[in-house]
Parts: C-alpha cells; structure tokens; sequence
C-alpha cells in the first residue's frame, strides 16, 4: 500500500503504557525500557499498542526510503475528552472525590492533547529531513525510534484530578478529603467484583476493580530526554494551562445547563 500511494514517512499514534506493566509503580523510565507484551503486560489496551509499535518499527526501511517512528505519550487529556476528563469532573461534582485511595502522594505524568499532537508533527518534519538528509549522529536518529511524550511535569495523581474539577467550577477542599489505604481499597474492590460476578452470573464486571485500585494509587512518571534532544519537543502548553482549558471546557457546558 505504501508503494501504491507513495508513502514515504508514517508516524505511529502509540502509547507510555507500552513499557509498562499497568501493576508496578514506574520512576522516571526512559526510552531504552522494553516493550511490554501479554503475560507480564496486564493491559490488553497496552499490549495491542505494543505490538503496534512493534510493527511500525519493524517496517522502517530507510534503503527504499520508508521512515517510520513512535510517538509514545503518556496520560493524554484535553477540552471536551470525553474519557478521564469527562468523568473525573462528574465524580467531583457528585463529591465521590473526597474520598481518595492511597496517601496521595503518587506522582504521576499527564500530557496536554495540543503538545501530543506537536509531537506528532515534529516527528513527521523530522522523517522526512532525514529522507533528504540521513542524520549521522546516531543521538539525533528519529526513524526506527520510539519517542516517550509527557508534559514533563510530575504531579501526584489526585491533585491533578481535584485540579480538573476545580478548573470545572467544583473546587474539593483539600481539608474535606479522606484517604482509605490502599490495601482497604483492593479488599473493596475484590469484593466488589466478586459480588457483581455473581448476581450478574458472570455476564458483567465491576467498575470498581483491582487494576483501577492499583491505576490510582501507583507512581507513573517517565523522562522524555531523548524526545528533547532528536524530535526538538518542549511542551508549548503547561500543566497549569492545560488544566485550566480541560476543566474549563466542562465548565462552559454546566453553566449552559443551569
């Protein structure tokens, strides 16, 4: 297909979770983690991201001028996303966010939807400079690589949730939040799961369940050097901004139905 419609350059949309085994925390990885792939990968999301990327780079055949790259980015939020966001305000204007699992200090790493796509479009710039130009350095080489993208910002995971609600118009004092350990957290959600197991008679699954307990509660954060030095990436919009738009975004459409 590439050689009908003369494709020379394709960057691959992937993901951060793809060197990460969505159980152990993560402390400031870097680009030279492995790919995680099914059993050890316990994200079937993360996994097919993975054996795309895989796939993608597998294909860079720089000898009959095809480039590709990754674009890895972690935790992508925005205006109007109507995943996270969405349902991160809607549990703090219900107040289910006053109550918090794990102490808090997590750190976790977000990216802005507006810095992703810049990723995106540096790395299409670039495959297509070294299509006319082959990079010697081997430092600055974005073909045949994968690029971790974040906001290079770390934040504990639910500050940036009460942020968004706050952004949105529903401010959480940090005064009237409660914390239940973690280890509480799971025992709930064990059984949680099993009892909606067994009046659903295994037709359905919990909303609360481990991998949830363990998401909110875990260290995720990766450093984005190589992404700095080859792709020329910085991030144009901050955390503090992107927060102010992405809660804001949900904000504008409260007040059209009050």
């Amino acid at each position: 297909m590439r050689l009908k419609f003369g494709i020379k350059a394709f960057v691959y949309a992937s993901s951060a979770s793809v060197i990460h085994d969505a159980v152990s925390d993560l402390v400031e990885a870097d680009d030279t983690y492995p790919l995680v792939f099914l059993p050890q990968q316990k994200e079937l999301y993360s996994h097919s991201k993975a054996l795309g990327d895989e796939l993608v780079l597998a294909h860079n055949d720089p000898t009959h001028g095809f480039l590709t790259t990754c674009i890895r980015p972690s935790g992508i939020f925005g205006e109007n996303e109507p995943g996270s966001v969405k349902s991160f305000v809607e549990r703090v204007a219900a107040g289910k966010l006053k109550i918090q699992i794990g102490n808090g200090k997590n750190l976790f790493d977000f990216t802005y939807v507006g810095n992703v796509i810049d990723a995106h479009i540096l790395a299409a710039q670039k495959l297509f400079l070294h299509l006319e130009s082959p990079v010697g350095d081997e430092s600055m080489r974005v073909d045949g690589q994968g690029f971790l993208i974040t906001n290079d910002e770390h934040i504990p995971f639910w500050e940036f949730v009460r942020a968004i609600g706050d952004a949105a118009g529903y401010p959480t004092r940090e005064e009237d939040v409660k914390s239940i350990p973690k280890m509480v957290g799971l025992f709930m959600a064990i059984l949680a799961e099993w009892m909606v197991w067994i009046l659903s008679f295994g037709r359905k699954k919990s909303r609360v369940n481990r991998m949830g307990i363990a998401y909110r509660c875990m260290t995720r954060t990766y450093r984005i050097d190589k992404a700095k030095k080859a792709l020329g990436y910085k991030p144009r919009v901050s955390l503090k901004e992107a927060i102010r738009r992405s809660g804001g975004s949900f904000a504008v459409k409260n007040q059209k139905k009050d």
